[in-house]
């Protein structure tokens, strides 16, 4: 059955924000700017997305569950839910940090406090796909993920403000043992889980690269 147009024209909007956004960052895409490439009224645009931000966490939160179906589609998955956790970050962070255009977004995602707690929710809720129902990310590990992951973006943010390389690899793992042991786990035994458990940083590369293609025209859930 077809789509109605206004559900259509909806989708092309987005998928023309987004390439804007990927490619000029956050900040610089304006209203105008996705009207203008759009061909669309400007108040068009605003109607679909009163919130700009919407079009950008509709498009990490697609990350998200794109890096899961890639873990799926590959066989990535690990030893347990932690285990696969870890290389689904890996790819999700690879894909921000991959080039010079995404640091842009992904430094201005993170320098807006709204649109860094939704994250935040995202975040969670991806988690916990991977996780037994016994460590799903509720109560008082809620604020253990909030606080660690929470402190993991400011990192990033840091980094990505100064000019500098962010260790994808090191920075996933040492959130994820940090999350372990603020719920329970010995730090050895996290350290453990963990060991070996990194995607080949090629295999890594080649997934985010994937993303970036086909992020925009994976359509919205």
């Amino acid at each position: 059955m077809a789509r109605p147009r206004n559900l259509e024209k909806r989708e092309s909007i987005r998928i023309i924000a987004e390439r804007l956004m990927m490619e000029h960052g956050y900040r610089s895409t304006s209203y105008a700017m996705i009207a203008e490439q759009a061909s669309v009224p400007r108040a068009q645009v605003q109607y679909y997305f009163p919130k700009k931000a919407q079009i950008v966490t509709g498009l990490l939160n697609r990350a998200l569950d794109l890096s899961i179906r890639y873990i799926d589609t590959y066989g990535l998955r690990g030893s347990d839910g932690y285990a696969t956790l870890f290389r689904a970050g890996q790819i999700y962070f690879t894909f921000l940090f991959q080039d010079e255009q995404l640091r842009r977004l992904t430094l201005d995602v993170m320098a807006d406090r709204e649109i860094s707690s939704e994250l935040l929710f995202l975040n969670q809720r991806w988690a916990d796909d991977f996780l037994s129902p016994n460590l799903r990310v509720e109560g008082e590990s809620e604020e253990a993920f909030a606080m660690v992951v929470g402190g993991t973006y400011d990192l990033c943010y840091l980094h990505l403000s100064r000019g500098e390389k962010v260790d994808v690899v090191g920075t996933v793992r040492r959130m994820l043992i940090a999350f372990m042991t603020l719920t329970g786990t010995g730090a050895a035994d996290a350290r453990r889980v963990l060991e070996g458990a990194e995607l080949d940083a090629k295999k890594t590369f080649d997934l985010a690269h994937k993303m970036r293609r086909e992020l925009p025209e994976m359509p919205q859930s």
